[in-house]
């Protein structure tokens, strides 16, 4: 037998070790990232190849993924195109990306895969799922796994911040790294129908990744399940405890101790692992059961891959709960509004609507693309997303009337994420009163000077224009996409200008543009309808940020529910238009002003 291992770090050399512990010699071994600098033992020598794809070239009988998570899929999927069964190590994925696809075509080539949940094969875990398969507690009522480590004791001998586990580029993050408590769960109980998780970074590791999450998960007959993983624990622990009609199962992992207490028993059961186990039996009779598998001997049934996507889809809604900050829900097809996967670009990212954007977005699982005119408030945000969302982010400044930095703007999003899927043009001039623009923006209609009304047109109509077409266009090669425009009451009606304070009078650059906007907008409808590609407007009504009290007073008169709009009433609209809840509508101007305009 010849076995490819595809990434040679930790894992990846204790899975070579074992090979050679039952027999197997012909190993090639492909290393994706870096350089381990510990010295190879004699049981860890194999053939090294330049690529993944000289080692398929080779015909290995088995391909095992011990990459880096972020690469589990690309590389598994090259090796299944290739007639080739494969292992891969826990967790399946970063995310349920790809997933399906691969698990399809495994099914559909008949060929054997199999995931790398260890605690499978611990001995007192198969008697715990044992006993609660023959109802030894009776119902299970509750349940509760906990599993905490501290991040840098992980690899003592490498840096913890540049390992994937605390790098959200290579598929880090706690809920991924200690996926083996979620798998248990699953096992044991099958997959919930609700999940509900606080998640965060609370320490001050050096990792751009949550490093706690509490995880709550339900179903209609099944036990209340709670999961806590923390990169925090000193010494590490893990365990459970499950709580049923007739009794309670507790496992102690630190020694590997199952006990059993029934209501009906005196005194409680407890198993052992064998008095010679060791933390590695549970590698080797994971890599047992993989060979006997492939010989023929055993079915495919203790580690199957899709048990890795039974546990990537409760943290892909933990991670969706976490963000939202509300349950999520499995099993009833696709969230409306999850934009898990997508990729949204968001103009004037920066200012105080863009914040509330930018982070909604981010929330609804999509990586975010900050831009704005100044690269360190672009960083600020972006850094300020990653931290407290968790989402991926790209910080790139661009001046959107200058088509090189457009240029530049879009081929670097491309570079990092390969797509662009949201649109949302929202940059526009439109300067408070008393800010470095007002004396010229507010002054009477006659004396207002041509090059600021120029200057509005560029920024207001020419950005958009210049950015749409370029990313119009790839939205429409890939036969989707969403383009949200950003009006304002202002483009619907004339402004009252009795609201303003004594000589002042609202831009007509701002009323102008804002109208063009609104069929611009209609004008994309049409012409990118038949590509996929929807387009609709927001018409916001104006937020109450510090203005003059009179002003704020006459505002708040003029509208029908007697205020100004709070800065976070508009993300869940933003949201709406940008997901697929939407999805049937396009060329449309959703109008959120507190009834101004429906007077």
């Amino acid at each position: 037998m010849r076995v490819l291992v595809s990434g040679f770090g930790s894992i990846g050399r204790r899975h070579v070790r074992n090979l050679r512990r039952l027999g197997v010699s012909d190993i090639i071994c492909f290393r994706s990232r870096g350089v381990d600098t510990r010295p190879l033992g004699a049981d860890e020598r194999c053939t090294p190849v330049a690529s993944l794809e000289e080692g398929l070239e080779r015909r290995p009988d088995l391909v095992l993924v011990t990459n880096p998570t972020a690469l589990h899929v690309e590389t598994a999927s090259a090796a299944v195109r290739a007639g080739v069964p494969v292992f891969v190590e826990k967790p399946l994925a970063a995310s349920l990306v790809g997933v399906d696809e691969l698990l399809e075509r495994v099914e559909s080539l008949h060929l054997p895969a199999f995931l790398g949940y260890t605690l499978r094969f611990h001995p007192t875990l198969v008697k715990a799922q044992q006993l609660l398969g023959t109802g030894a507690i009776g119902k299970p009522l509750t349940a509760r796994f906990f599993v905490g480590e501290y991040l840098p004791d992980f690899h003592p001998w490498e840096d913890y911040r540049q390992g994937y586990s605390a790098r959200s580029d290579l598929g880090g993050g706690v809920m991924l790294t200690l996926s083996h408590d979620v798998d248990l769960a699953t096992w044991f109980f099958g997959l919930p129908q609700e999940v509900f998780c606080a998640a965060g970074r609370r320490s001050q590791l050096e990792i751009d990744v949550e490093d706690v999450a509490a995880m709550i998960c339900t179903s209609t007959e099944g036990p209340i399940v709670e999961v806590h993983l923390d990169y925090l624990e000193r010494p590490a622990r893990r365990g459970f405890v499950i709580v049923g009609e007739d009794g309670t199962m507790e496992w102690q992992g630190t020694q590997g101790l199952l006990v059993v207490r029934r209501r009906d028993a005196a005194e409680p059961q407890t198993f052992s692992p064998p008095a010679a186990f060791e933390r590695n039996e549970m590698f080797l009779d994971e890599m047992r059961h993989v060979l006997a598998v492939l010989a023929g001997t055993e079915p495919n049934a203790r580690i199957p891959l899709a048990a890795g996507r039974d546990a990537l889809a409760v943290i892909e809604a933990a991670k969706r709960s976490a963000r939202r900050r509300r349950p999520v829900r499995l099993g009833s097809g696709r969230d409306p509004f999850d934009l898990t996967g997508r990729v949204a670009m968001v103009t004037g990212a920066t200012g105080m609507l863009g914040r509330e954007y930018v982070d909604e977005l981010a929330r609804a699982g999509a990586a975010v693309v900050v831009t704005d005119i100044d690269q360190s408030r672009c960083e600020g945000v972006a850094e300020d997303l990653r931290r407290t969302t968790g989402a991926e982010t790209l910080a790139v400044a661009a001046d959107l009337t200058q088509e090189s930095d457009i240029e530049q703007l879009v081929a670097r999003t491309v570079a990092r994420f390969g797509r662009i899927d949201v649109l949302l043009n929202n940059a526009a001039m439109n300067p408070a009163p008393g800010s470095a623009d007002s004396e010229s923006q507010f002054q009477p209609f006659e004396e207002y000077p041509r090059d600021l009304w120029e200057r509005e047109l560029a920024v207001n109509v020419t950005g958009p224009f210049l950015l749409t077409k370029r990313v119009g266009a790839l939205m429409a090669r890939a036969g989707s996409g969403v383009i949200v425009n950003v009006a304002s009451t202002y483009g619907l009606v004339a402004p009252d200008h009795r609201i303003y304070a004594p000589g002042q009078y609202k831009s007509v650059g701002y009323a102008v543009t804002k109208s063009a906007i609104l069929n611009f907008t209609r004008y994309l409808a049409g012409y990118y309808g038949r590509h996929g590609v929807r387009v609709n407007t927001l018409s916001p009504g104006g937020v109450e940020a510090g203005q003059d009290p009179a002003f704020v007073k006459g505002y708040a008169e003029r509208t029908m529910l007697g205020r100004m709009a709070r800065p976070d009433e508009y993300r869940r609209v933003i949201l709406f238009l940008a997901s697929d809840a939407s999805s049937y509508m396009t060329g449309a101007n959703l109008v959120v002003d507190g009834g101004w305009t429906a007077w």
